[in-house]
Order: C-alpha cells, then structure tokens, then sequence
C-alpha cells in the first residue's frame, strides 16, 4: 500500500488450560483471525501504529461450559528491524479486546463473555511482492 502503509493478517491465540489427549474434558484457549493495517507515521523510521479486527474464538472442553465466536480488535505500536529486503522482526506492544457469542441452552446460561489483554510480543514479518525496500 505503498510506502507508509501495509496490510496483514494476523493469527494468535492464548492458552488458558492445556489439552490433554488422555482426558477430552481438559483443554480452554482463546484464538484470533484479524486483518491489520500498519501506518508509518514517519517514513525514516520504521515505527509503526498498527490496529485490526476480525474473529475471536473461545473453545472450553469442559463438559458443562461451553465455546463461542465473536468478534474482536486490536490496537497497538511497534517498531520493524530487517535483516533482508524481506524479512524482518517486529517487537511490539499491543491491547486486545474480543466478545463471545451468549450461551442459552437448558444447562446452562452465559452472558456477557470477553477478553480484554495487554501483550508484549516479537512478530516475524515478510514482505511479499515486488516493493519490498525500507
């Protein structure tokens, strides 16, 4: 998108229980599918602001509880160190916000499911296309 902008997508997730293959009742995690946009607010230092939105997805293995989807968005800043044309590492600092589905059915009812996380996190970063210079 030229030379101040990029678009992405971005997959991750959070562990909140291990799964066990011996015991299918154990297991809870929290995955994302966000499309992001990164701006270069400065184009000589490659500092950027990044923000996106997408899917949110809960899964809980316990037998009386139950998963979801919903929607979620993110917001944060980092900065891109290359170590060719086309690859590079991104340490960033992001905030997460996502929303789960209600669950009504006769065992149970829950409402108002979320997330809300802080993150410091190094991101791989590759550059397809023709463009690729910084």
């Amino acid at each position: 998108m030229g030379d101040h902008a990029r678009v992405g997508l971005e997959i991750n997730g959070w562990l909140l229980q291990g799964f066990n293959l011996n015991d299918p009742t154990v297991g809870e995690s929290v995955s994302n599918v966000l499309g992001v946009i990164d701006v270069f607010p400065i184009r000589k230092i490659p500092l950027f602001i990044r923000g996106g939105g997408g899917l949110a997805m809960y899964q809980n293995n316990r037998p009386e509880e139950s998963g979801g989807t919903g929607y979620s968005w993110a917001g944060g800043a980092g900065y891109e160190i290359r170590f060719t044309k086309r690859l590079g590492l991104a340490p960033m600092m992001e905030y997460a916000y996502g929303r789960f589905d209600d669950v009504r059915n006769p065992i149970t009812v829950e409402t108002g499911r979320h997330y809300s996380v802080v993150e410091f996190r190094v991101a791989a970063i590759w550059h397809f296309g023709k463009r690729a210079g910084m």
